[in-house]
C-alpha cells in the first residue's frame, strides 16, 4: 500500500496512475491488484465528474448558439415592413389657390399581419391640408390616423393639399409606421409644395378668358374676365357675351347652362376687357353639383372645379 500511495499521489495524472497500477500489479500480486482497483476507482470518479461538467458546458454553449441563431434570422423576419417605402423627400407643384392630392400606396410584408398608421408631424402655416374625406387636419402635432390594411395586405392613403395664394415653397412632414406586437418600422417623408402662378392662357383665338381662381365652393360667385386680343371688333348676342357653362362627364364636355344676359347685341373693341359676375347655381337654392366645369364663349374657355363647402 505504501508503494501505491507514493506512485499514486494527488498530482499524478490518470494515465500515469493507470500505468503505475499495472506495474505494481505485476509485482505485488492480488493485494496490490485490490489496492490498484481502489485507487483506480478513486481516480475514475473524479474523471467522471469532470466529464459531466464538460457535457453540461457544451450543452449550454449549443443552447446559446441556437438562441442567437433564432434572434439573428427569425426575429428580423417578424418585423413588418413596406415593400414600397415612401421616398424620403418629394416635390409637388400646385398652382396658387388650387388643390392637389398626394397619394401613397404600398404592400405590407409581415409574418403574422400588421397594423399601420400615418402621422403628420408638421406642415407650413399657410398650407391647408385635408383627409380624403375632406376633413381639415389641424396644426396640432403629431396628428395621427390609422390606415386600414386590406385583405390583400396593401395600404392606401390620400392627402389633399390646398396651396396658398402666395407663391413659394411650403413643407409637410409625414411618418408612416407599420407594427405588430413588439415589432415596428417607421418611414419618414418630407413633401415640398411649390405654389406656382398659373401659366398665362395661350392665344388660341380672338379672346382671352381668365378666372380669379380654379376652385369654387357650391353656390359661390365667379367673376369671368374677357379680353379681345384680335385686331377687330367682336359682336355678341347678349350682354353676358354669350357665355355658357359646360360640365365634364368623364369622357367629354357637355352643355350645362347659359349665363343669363339681356338679348342685346354687344360689341367688344380690340384690347377691350369686360367682366361678367356669375353665381354657380342652376336656380336659387340649387347650386352646381361638385365636379369639373368650364365657362367660355366663341370657342374659348377656362376650366374650374366646384367642391362642397368645407365645414
Amino acid at each position: 500500500m505504501y508503494v501505491l500511495k507514493e506512485y499514486g499521489g494527488a498530482n499524478t495524472s490518470f494515465s500515469e496512475r493507470l500505468n503505475q497500477c499495472i506495474l505494481v500489479l505485476s509485482i505485488l500480486g492480488y493485494e496490490g491488484n485490490v489496492a490498484c482497483r481502489q485507487d483506480f476507482r478513486f481516480v475514475g470518479k473524479g474523471e467522471k465528474k469532470m466529464g459531466k461538467r464538460t457535457i453540461i458546458l457544451l450543452v449550454a454553449v449549443i443552447c446559446i448558439v441556437l438562441v442567437g441563431t433564432v434572434f439573428a434570422f427569425i426575429v428580423p423576419q417578424m418585423e413588418p415592413y413596406l415593400s414600397t417605402p415612401p421616398n424620403e423627400s418629394i416635390a409637388m407643384n400646385i398652382r396658387v389657390n388650387q388643390t392637389d392630392t398626394y397619394h401613397f400606396e404600398s404592400s405590407v410584408r409581415a409574418l403574422f399581419g400588421a397594423l399601420a398608421q400615418v402621422e403628420v408631424n408638421y406642415f407650413s402655416e399657410d398650407l391647408r391640408i385635408f383627409t380624403q374625406n375632406n376633413e381639415t387636419i389641424p396644426r396640432v402635432f403629431p396628428y395621427s390616423r390609422k390606415i386600414d390594411v386590406g385583405m390583400d395586405g396593401k395600404i392606401s392613403w390620400d392627402l389633399r393639399i390646398a396651396a396658398p395664394s402666395t407663391p413659394g415653397n411650403y413643407t409637410i412632414h409625414l411618418r408612416f409606421t407599420v407594427f405588430h406586437w413588439m415589432f415596428s418600422r417607421s418611414y419618414s417623408q418630407s413633401i415640398t409644395v411649390n405654389a406656382v402662378l398659373p401659366k398665362p392662357p395661350a392665344l388660341e383665338g380672338p379672346l382671352i378668358i381668365v378666372l380669379e381662381k380654379s376652385i369654387y365652393n357650391q353656390g359661390e360667385y365667379m367673376t369671368v374676365t374677357i379680353k379681345n386680343v384680335a385686331n377687330e371688333t367682336i359682336l355678341f348676342t347678349n350682354t353676358a357675351y354669350d357665355l355658357r357653362f359646360e360640365v365634364f362627364n368623364g369622357t367629354g364636355w357637355g352643355f350645362y347652362k347659359e349665363v343669363a344676359g339681356n338679348p342685346v347685341t354687344t360689341s367688344m373693341q380690340p384690347n377691350e376687357t369686360a367682366q361678367v359676375l356669375c353665381k354657380l347655381d342652376e336656380r336659387v337654392g340649387s347650386p352646381f353639383p361638385a365636379g369639373h366645369y368650364r365657362v367660355g364663349t366663341k370657342g374659348i374657355s377656362a376650366e374650374f372645379r366646384v367642391v362642397r363647402p368645407m365645414t
